[in-house]
């Protein structure tokens, strides 16, 4: 009986060869990309949704010096006369535009220019607040704010005032 074990291990052996578990976990990988490039591809959707709905710009480029470049000429477009703030974020929930920031850094340059660029990564961009909350760790920081577009009100004779309590614009630009 012993020998005839060992042959049924040695026949199931070369049934599935190396070759054959290294295919199902080309498979595996590959599904598991596919399923990451998705779940990205939503995230930017959402977030360009979201932008869209807020006036905030979006810009998504692939490298760093698209980024600068694209920076540059965003500066350009803008009112030599008016300010501009160059931020980063802690994070970004793609559902509703949000961003969430450090206070303890980088405050005047978030609200108090007419317009505020924020630079970040993909890694940065979460589907919602609630996957946000559970992987920032908060405690670490001694205050943070969340940031949901430009500044607008229409507190005044109901007429929409962007501005008012900070930047009147407000632009991201993602690295992939």
């Amino acid at each position: 009986m012993h020998n005839d074990r060992d042959l049924v291990l040695k026949s199931i052996q070369k049934a599935v060869s190396s070759k054959e578990i290294d295919k199902e976990i080309d498979t595996l990988d590959s599904s598991f990309e596919i399923e990451h490039y998705y779940a990205f591809e939503n995230k930017i959707s959402e977030l360009q949704t979201a932008c869209k709905n807020l006036d905030i710009f979006l810009f998504v480029h692939d490298d760093e010096n698209t980024i600068q470049e694209s920076i540059r000429s965003y500066l350009q477009a803008l009112d030599p006369k008016e300010s501009y703030g160059l931020t980063g974020c802690l994070a970004i929930c793609s559902r509703t535009a949000t961003l969430l920031f450090d206070s303890s850094k980088n405050r005047i340059e978030s609200i108090q220019p007419d317009h505020h660029i924020v630079v970040a990564d993909s890694k940065q961009l979460y589907p919602n607040l609630i996957d946000l909350f559970h992987k920032i760790d908060l405690e670490k920081y001694s205050m943070f704010t969340f940031t949901t577009g430009a500044s607008r009100t229409a507190d005044i004779e109901k007429t929409l005032v962007k501005g008012a309590h900070g930047p009147k614009s407000l632009a991201i630009f993602l690295q992939k």
